[in-house]
């Protein structure tokens, strides 16, 4: 392995550890869970994916969109995709 390889190897694991530390400072920075995984969504979108979205069970077992985004936010229609969902 030669010196340019040993470097995109640490930067890649660099990149890595800053998205896990942007994605806990977003989920400690607030107790509102769904206000974290917004924050979340938003941060892993332009870095790791071109879209997201994040479901959660209801306590009646029913789930709910509770984030949606997405790299272009104008695809989203308005008022957004969350809510309870089908069964």
């Amino acid at each position: 392995m030669d010196d340019f390889e040993v470097d995109d190897v640490v930067q890649r694991a660099l990149d890595r550890l800053t998205l896990l530390a942007e994605a806990t400072t977003a989920l400690s920075s607030t107790l509102d869970s769904y206000k974290g995984l917004s924050r979340v969504c938003r941060i892993l979108v332009p870095q790791l994916a071109d879209w997201a979205a994040v479901d959660l069970l209801e306590n009646d077992g029913r789930p709910r969109r509770v984030s949606v985004a997405h790299h272009d936010p104008s695809v989203l229609p308005v008022g957004g995709l969350t809510g309870l969902l089908p069964p």
